[in-house]
C-alpha cells in the first residue's frame, strides 16, 4: 500500500537536502516537526485533488488550486502558465539567489474510470481527443502535487535558511496531450516536460539540478528507490486498424 506520509517525508528530504547548501548528509532541526505539522493539510489537499482530476493540457482548475496555494504560502514569485504550456504553474523561491534547484511534479490525470469505492473517489469526466471519458488520478499525480506543495510551503517558511533559488515546476500533460491525438496528427505538437524544456525554462531560471519523484505502490513503504541513468523515461503507443 502507498504510505503517503512516508512519501511526504521523502519529498521534503529531497527538497531540503537539495536546497540547503549548508547541509551535508543531514537535515535541518525544523524538518521533522515541519512535515508533521503540515501533514494533515497535505492529506486533505491530496483528497481534494483526487476528486477533481483533469486531462493533459486541460488542467485549469488544478492550476488554480496550485497557484492560490503557492501565493498564500508566501512563495516569492508564482507564474500561471509558461509559454507553450498554458496550464503549468511555476513557483520561484529566493529569486535573487543563484545555484538554482528545480523540483518538479506532474499534474494531469488519466482517462480511466475509478472503481475504488473510496470516500474521495473521482466521479469526474472530461474530453479525451474530443470524446467524453471518465477521468481519475490513477498514476498518483494528486499525491505528487500535494507533496510538492508541502515542500514549497515549508521551504517558504524557512527561505532565509535556504542558500539558493528554488523553482517549483508543476508540469502538465505528463500522460500526453488530451486535446489532439498525437498518433494521427499531421504535425504533432510538443507538450509536457519537453515543451517546458524547449521553451527555455531551464535557461531562464538557470536551473543547475532538477529533482522529481514518483510514488510506487509496488515498493515497500518507507523505502526510496533511485535508478542510475534513465528510468521511467517515456510511454509510447501505436494504433492498429483491422479490416
Amino acid at each position: 500500500m502507498l504510505n503517503f506520509k512516508q512519501n511526504v517525508f521523502f519529498a521534503l528530504a529531497v527538497s531540503a537536502t537539495a536546497s540547503c547548501t549548508a547541509l551535508a548528509g543531514s537535515q535541518p532541526a525544523w524538518f521533522d516537526q515541519a512535515v508533521e505539522s503540515h501533514y494533515p493539510e497535505m492529506v486533505e489537499m491530496r483528497h481534494k485533488l483526487h476528486q477533481m482530476p483533469e486531462l493533459g493540457n486541460q488542467e485549469y482548475k488544478t492550476q488554480e488550486v496550485i497557484y492560490e496555494f503557492l501565493k498564500k504560502a508566501g512563495v516569492d514569485k508564482v507564474i500561471k502558465g509558461y509559454k507553450g504550456s498554458p496550464t503549468a504553474v511555476i513557483g520561484v523561491l529566493n529569486p535573487t539567489k543563484g545555484d538554482t534547484v528545480g523540483l518538479r511534479a506532474d499534474i494531469d490525470g488519466l482517462p480511466i474510470k475509478e472503481n475504488t469505492g473510496l470516500p474521495y473517489e473521482s466521479k469526474a469526466k472530461g474530453q479525451m481527443w474530443g470524446k467524453e471519458s471518465f477521468v481519475s488520478h490513477m498514476c498518483g499525480h494528486d499525491a505528487h502535487i500535494a507533496m510538492l506543495l508541502a515542500a514549497a510551503k515549508i521551504l517558504s517558511e524557512h527561505k532565509a535558511e535556504i542558500n539558493r533559488r528554488v523553482v517549483f515546476v508543476f508540469q502538465p500533460a505528463e500522460e500526453g496531450d488530451s486535446l489532439e491525438n498525437q498518433m494521427t496528427a499531421k504535425t504533432p505538437k510538443i507538450s509536457g516536460a519537453r515543451r517546458l524544456v524547449k521553451d527555455g525554462l531551464i535557461e531562464e531560471f538557470d536551473i543547475k539540478h532538477m529533482f522529481g519523484m514518483h510514488v510506487q505502490t509496488g515498493s515497500e513503504s518507507g523505502l526510496l528507490e533511485i535508478a542510475s541513468g534513465s528510468a521511467m523515461n517515456i510511454g509510447d503507443a501505436f494504433e492498429i486498424k483491422i479490416e
